[in-house]
């Protein structure tokens, strides 16, 4: 995806609120549902479907759920995705029903789904589908422990509660290390993190943003977050005086050097980040963006980045 720099703001608001995540498949056989029927799912939305049967006609209008289906092994149920739902790459090769910003209710009905997901704050689209009678589920995770709830749920709506219980349950684990190893820092021990998610204007991600979740979730302080909320403009004055010891970036456009520009500002000579060449840009975005099993994974990649002697890893 390639944004220019005038419409960036407007490009976070669409696709990062409601961006999705990844995953690798389950190794189980994803064409024998767990369950019976009557399984009852509630979304973030406080919405509640009962299952009287396993879908079988699936619509994804969110790549960190086409992701986590098949992730799920229940790709073979998922008969549509968005323009965007990249990962797995066989994702690529499901029929597409359109944008991930505007997706077609047309499209989607032409698929005749007996279940529709999405992520995300409740899309319009969602929202007529509801008043056509299609049943949809919309969740919207912005923390790890939400994100591993909504596989539990998407799990349970599918009928693959056994495989979602495999993978959460080593994620849980995992994250649990990440949390044993930091939990003895002290608050002054913390690593002090700026989070850029563009250069003109500068953006940045604060409370309640997913991203924020994995920084603090792997023990480092958002210098940010006393500033706003979610995904914002920010001044340079603020970085300068909040002298980060570390740099993540986050831009969405590919080809760009986030780190080669920020070197080179002269005013951020001075930044401990800068002046140390603490600069984390070599992380894909989608692992940071979209809530997702990837995006999980990647709280202990930040965690040896921030703390190097804690996991033993040489600074990358």
């Amino acid at each position: 995806m390639h944004f220019r720099s005038a419409t960036f703001p407007l490009a976070i608001v669409a696709l990062v609120l409601a961006v999705a995540a990844g995953c690798s498949p389950a190794d189980m056989d994803q064409n024998v549902p767990e369950r019976s029927a009557g399984t009852v799912v509630t979304d973030d939305t406080g919405h509640q479907i009962e299952f009287p049967e396993v879908p079988t006609r699936i619509v994804s209008i969110a790549p960190n759920i086409t992701e986590t289906l098949f992730a799920l092994g229940a790709d073979d149920r998922l008969v549509a995705v968005t323009d965007i739902c990249d990962f797995p790459p066989e994702a690529k090769e499901k029929p597409n029903i359109g944008s991930f910003v505007s997706p077609s209710s047309e499209k989607i009905m032409a698929f005749e789904p007996d279940l529709v997901i999405g992520c995300g704050t409740l899309h319009p689209v969602l929202g007529r589908l509801r008043e056509l009678g299609v049943p949809v589920l919309s969740f919207n995770p912005q923390t790890v422990d939400e994100l591993l709830a909504m596989i539990g749920r998407v799990g349970s709506a599918v009928g693959r509660e056994d495989a979602a219980r495999g993978l959460t349950g080593p994620l849980r684990d995992e994250i649990g290390t990440v949390r044993s190893r930091i939990a003895a820092l002290d608050a002054t021990d913390k690593v002090e993190v700026f989070i850029e998610m563009w250069h003109d204007p500068l953006m940045t991600a604060g409370a309640g943003s997913f991203v924020n979740d994995l920084v603090e979730s792997a023990g480092a302080v958002n210098v940010a977050t006393s500033v706003g909320s979610h995904y914002f403009q920010l001044s340079q004055e603020h970085v300068l005086d909040a002298d980060p010891e570390v740099i993540l970036t986050a831009y969405m456009e590919r080809g760009v050097s986030a780190r080669d520009m920020i070197l080179k500002r002269d005013a951020w000579q001075t930044v401990s980040a800068v002046s140390s060449g603490r600069i984390v840009d070599d992380i894909d975005p989608d692992l940071l963006l979209r809530p997702s099993i990837r995006a999980v994974h990647t709280v202990k990649e930040l965690a040896e980045r921030f703390y190097p002697e804690l996991f033993r890893v040489q600074t990358k």
